[in-house]
């Protein structure tokens, strides 16, 4: 500092334009924005070197504020290191209490707006899930009052949770309309069944004594073949008469089906040859009578009429995972890939094959969609049919056949 040299030789002295310190360091005092102003003071005696009114220019630092019209009046001070210089802010409090209460003002006024349209979403929200609920509810009641036609439109609009209800309660109701259809539909199979048994009631004890009488007229003339076919017919009328629809054991099945055959080569006019491969303790098993018979049927109808050398039939019966699984196959002709189709698809009705559904339909009314059909063809040289049908539950370990999964033996 030059002050402090005690041989000075020469004063150099800075002027600065004290009009561009004011522009440069303060701000309209006046304007009722700002409400600041900035001066300079020397480090030496504190006198003001610039300010925001040139009468205070050359004034100790002291008599600056009094010049200044405000309010509460707060002043800070900030020390320039390089120059020495002190900066001094006066800043009127009532300014700033002002802004802030603007400030203030305007975040109450943000969360007022904020809290009327959070409120209006709500309302809006529950009013939209009340509607929907309602609307819920009273397709619930006019079900309840057996409108089984009743469902619940959705929209865009509809909550999905509300969504979601009025899915469920759309396929509850089609399940509940399908599931009423079969029950129509089972209902009116049996009462024709009931009627076609009516219709064609006739007492068996007459049935079999007129038969026993042309076996014996058979016998005395000596038609020992005729005794044989009027003796199977007999015991075919027997069997399909006592208990019709309960279960039987295979054992019984499978020997009137031997009957069977024995009278459809006389009307075929060719021997028939029947082979099965089943244990004895798949053969005690029991399952539903005459569920066999239209399947051999089908064979000799369909498969043995015109074929030309031996005529065989196969019967393999395994247990597989839960299922008694009976294969009946034939050496016939075979089958057209639109019949083997249409077998296959379980859900056409048509004149062919009428045994074959038949058997379908009660195959579904005894085990629901448990058990199943599946053919297979080979045209001019063989087809088959695959029968699943579930084991009773506990039955599984007792008639787990050892030789499951051997192939082998066909005809």
């Amino acid at each position: 500092d030059w002050r402090h040299v005690e041989n000075r030789n020469a004063i150099v002295i800075l002027s600065v334009e004290e009009t561009l310190l004011s522009d440069i360091c303060n701000e309209e005092w006046r304007g009722g924005e700002a409400g600041s102003a900035y001066f300079l003071l020397t480090d030496a005696d504190d006198h003001i070197v610039s300010g925001p009114l040139a009468e205070m220019v050359g004034l100790p630092r002291e008599e600056a504020p009094s010049l200044l019209e405000g309010g509460t009046l707060r002043e800070e001070a900030i020390l320039h290191q390089r120059t020495g210089w002190t900066l001094h802010s006066i800043q009127d409090q009532s300014v700033l209490y002002r802004q802030l209460g603007s400030q203030v003002r305007f975040m109450i006024s943000v969360l007022l707006v904020s809290g009327a349209v959070l409120i209006a979403a709500i309302v809006m929200t529950v009013r939209l899930l009340t509607r929907s609920v309602d609307t819920v509810t009273a397709a619930m009641q006019r079900a309840a009052r057996g409108d089984l036609a009743v469902r619940i439109s959705q929209s865009a609009r509809m909550p999905k949770e509300a969504a979601i209800i009025a899915g469920r309660f759309n396929a509850m109701m089609d399940d509940i309309n399908a599931l009423m259809r079969e029950v129509r539909e089972a209902s009116e199979q049996q009462r024709n069944a009931e009627i076609a048994m009516l219709e064609a009631q006739i007492n068996p004890h007459f049935l079999y004594n007129t038969l026993d009488t042309i076996n014996w007229k058979a016998i005395e003339k000596n038609e020992m073949e005729i005794s044989e076919m009027v003796g199977a017919l007999a015991d075919i009328l027997r069997y399909s008469v006592i208990n019709a629809g309960e279960e039987s054991s295979i054992r019984s099945e499978l020997y009137w089906l031997e009957q069977y055959v024995l009278l459809q080569q006389e009307k075929l006019g060719k021997e028939i040859k029947i082979k099965v491969e089943a244990s004895e303790r798949i053969q005690n098993m029991r399952i539903h009578k005459l569920l066999l018979q239209p399947f051999v049927e089908n064979s000799i109808r369909y498969g043995f009429r015109g074929k030309e050398g031996e005529c065989c039939l196969y019967i393999r019966m395994t247990c597989e995972d839960g299922f008694l699984h009976i294969l009946l196959e034939d050496n016939g002709r075979g089958m057209d890939e639109e019949t083997l189709d249409r077998l296959n698809d379980g859900t056409q009705t048509w004149s062919g094959h009428v045994g074959v559904e038949n058997v379908r339909k009660r195959l579904r009314l005894y085990y629901s969609e448990q058990a199943y059909l599946h053919f297979e063809s080979r045209q001019g040289e063989s087809a088959s049919v695959h029968i699943y049908v579930p084991i009773p539950e506990g039955e599984g370990d007792t008639y787990e056949d050892r030789d499951r999964g051997r192939r082998g033996g066909h005809p």
